[in-house]
């Protein structure tokens, strides 16, 4: 992925008001295995971002009721707010409109509340998962997202994600993505 921070935000809106789930996934994955090589806090918080409407818009019980035009509403606005800090290319006010998408759609004034802060919790275990199956050590995988080593062994175990990205990263690939951290 040669995209910023700045460009990905575009795409996640653009996903998020065309109703692409598929989009958002990709998304998402896409962020977390950048994230992978280069720690930037912004491309952890896209992906949870991603992941987290990608789920909230699958959902149909979502789509029947207030609570849909609510969630949406609030998330529609904080997106537009990081649109504008990137392009300002403000990067704390970038950073800080971030963890105020999550904010403000955990704070949605929802039926079950537990829903969207379990989702969020979940994004953050998938994408601890999904670092640890790319080759980042679970201590690693679990210091950057902030996820219990058990919780990651469990989720990887149960998806088998190590089959989807295979045992482990070729020597290439890995000088490969030490390279791109030390250019």
């Amino acid at each position: 992925m040669d995209k910023k921070p700045f460009e990905i935000i575009n795409d996640i809106y653009d996903a998020f008001i065309d109703v692409e789930i598929r989009a958002l996934r990709k998304i998402s994955n896409d962020c977390i295995t950048e994230y992978s090589i280069e720690h930037s806090y912004d491309l952890f918080l896209l992906s949870l971002i991603s992941y987290s409407i990608a789920k909230l818009l699958e959902k149909p019980h979502y789509w029947k009721d207030k609570t849909r035009a609510t969630l949406a509403g609030k998330a529609d606005k904080a997106l537009q707010r990081s649109i504008i800090f990137a392009k300002e290319k403000n990067q704390e006010g970038f950073t800080n409109s971030l963890n105020q998408v999550i904010q403000e759609m955990t704070q949605a004034d929802v039926q079950d509340k537990r829903f969207v802060r379990d989702m969020f919790e979940k994004a953050r275990v998938k994408a601890a998962a999904r670092l640890y199956a790319q080759g980042i050590s679970l201590g690693a995988a679990s210091e950057l997202t902030q996820i219990d080593k058990r919780d990651i062994l469990e989720y990887a175990g149960k998806t088998m994600m190590f089959d989807k990205f295979g045992k482990t990263k070729k020597m290439k690939e890995r000088l490969r993505d030490v390279r791109r951290i030390f250019k």
